[in-house]
This record gives structure tokens, sequence and C-alpha cells, in this order.
């Protein structure tokens, strides 16, 4: 989409055009994510759909329960810069400092993924994309749509690969007009 987001660790999400061609390159485009964080802003990813369609994920640098905040990539209608939180949930990684969403399918990941760096072991959480899916519709009041893991869907938490009992859980729901089809 032509943007480059960055985290001001206490500030909030920074974006600005990425071409320096671009006739707004020189201003900053929009600052969100300025609350709702009870750590640093820490990891940023961008998990894209096509047709521009997605998430920005942002991590919540929390000790011992960090979490992540998702908003809406594209914007809001005539408003592309308004980036709208549509969740917040937690992931059950320890103080994390960094994070990735892939979009393409990864091994058993069929929907893509969601890494979470876990500080304190020094190891990852790997999420399917399909739950964290589930989960931000279940925070915009939606209904899990095939393709949408399991039951930890329905429960509002998802369970990572690997991980033991850890989970993501919906800690603030969005906007019941918020477009979460992304």
């Amino acid at each position: 989409m032509g943007f480059v987001y960055y985290a001001d660790e206490r500030l909030g999400i920074r974006k600005w055009a990425a071409d320096p061609d671009n006739p707004d390159a020189g201003r900053e485009l929009a600052v969100f994510g300025t609350d709702g964080y009870l750590g640093d802003r820490e990891g940023l990813a961008v998990y894209a759909s096509p047709g521009g369609g997605g998430y920005i994920v942002s991590s919540d640098q929390v000790p011992g329960a960090s979490r992540v905040h998702l908003y809406a990539r594209a914007g809001e209608p005539g408003a592309p810069h308004v980036h709208r939180r549509l969740a917040i949930v937690e992931t059950g990684a320890d103080d994390t400092d960094g994070l990735e969403a892939v979009p393409a399918p990864v091994g058993a990941f069929t929907g893509g993924l969601l890494v979470i760096m876990n500080s304190g072991p020094r190891n990852f959480l790997f999420f399917d994309w399909n739950d964290v899916r589930g989960v931000v519709r279940l925070a915009c009041g939606q209904e899990p749509v095939s393709g949408d893991s399991g039951t930890g869907v329905a429960a509002s938490s998802v369970a990572p690969r690997g991980a033991g009992t850890l989970a993501l859980r919906v800690l603030r729901r969005a906007s019941q007009s918020c477009n979460c089809s992304m």
C-alpha cells in the first residue's frame, strides 16, 4: 500500500509514505495506537491481505503477559489514515520484543502465521492466523466462519502450537461497526 509504520515505544504507531517521491513524503500521515497499552510498543508487523486489506499487528510489552493490538490496515472508508483498533488479545508471551505476521500458508499453518518472541525462555510462540482471525471476529461481535480454526475460537482463546496452555484471549472488543472481515 506504500506506507512505512514504526512503533514509537511510548507514544504510538507512526505512519509515513514509503516512496520518497510521494507528495506526502515529507509529513507524518498518522499516529495511532496512542492508548490502551500497558507497556512499550515493541514488535510491529503487517499482515497483508489481497486488495490492501489485512491488519497492523503491534505487541504491547508487558512483563509476564504481553499482548497484541490488531488494527485495520486499510484505515476507515474515506479516511485511509485512521486505523481503528479491532482487538487487544493476550498472548501468554513474556516481555516480548518482537513479532511477525505471515499471510501465506506455512506448513500446517494454512491461514498464515503469527510468531511472537518469548523473551524469558528465548523461544517463539506460533499461532495459526485462522485462529487469530476467529478471535478478531469474536471481538467484533461476529461468529467465526469456515476456515477459522478450532474450539478455542468459540471460547475466545487460541492456543499456540507447541507451547502448552498459553492462549490468545480477547481483552477489548471493537466497535460493532468495525470491518473485521479482512
